[in-house]
């Protein structure tokens, strides 16, 4: 009788030191061995119900700590810089007015909106920097393709920011094209 007397005071003091303090009790039945039927679904749903918690919390904090393109994270002398590249490596292809012919796809409107909402300014950059210009794919400096992707941000409506695009790594990455 002692030992079971012991075995229970153990179990409930494990049951306290339990992060899910609210269901101190029902844990102490479940986890003694007293098997008690509602007190071990009671268990399980709360815990299923906090993971849910944690799982949901923990993707909108993510959400919100992604920066986003309308938060400016460009600046109108990048942009600036972007269109005098574009000018001379992109409009003979794109068309001056970004409008795209064919296979060159458009580059501010609707449709680019489209292709690239939701996908990060480092996918976009990645994707240029590899393709562009199509005659000498990669041949321009990581700065220019900086600011080509500042050309593009501001031709399709983002507001510019007081910074330029950063060029550390990862950084890009961390950026959501979304209004």
């Amino acid at each position: 009788m002692e030992a079971s007397g012991k075995r229970r005071r153990d179990c409930y003091i494990l049951a306290r030191l339990n992060p899910f303090t609210w269901g101190v009790e029902l844990m102490h039945f479940a986890w003694c061995g007293q098997f008690n039927a509602v007190a071990a679904i009671v268990v399980i749903g709360c815990a299923l119900a906090a993971a849910a918690v944690l799982q949901v919390g923990g993707a909108s904090t993510l959400d919100a700590r992604a920066a986003s393109v309308g938060s400016g994270v460009f600046s109108p002398a990048q942009a600036q810089r972007g269109d005098a590249l574009y000018a001379r490596y992109c409009a003979q292809c794109h068309l001056p007015d970004m409008a795209g012919k064919d296979p060159a796809p458009e580059l501010a409107g609707d449709k680019f909106l489209a292709k690239w909402m939701g996908r990060s300014l480092g996918e976009l950059y990645g994707r240029i920097a590899a393709t562009m210009p199509a005659d000498r794919p990669g041949q321009l400096a990581p700065a220019d393709y900086l600011d080509l992707v500042a050309l593009l941000l501001s031709a399709n409506g983002f507001a510019a920011g007081d910074r330029d695009l950063s060029d550390k790594p990862g950084a890009l990455d961390e950026i959501v094209i979304s209004k």
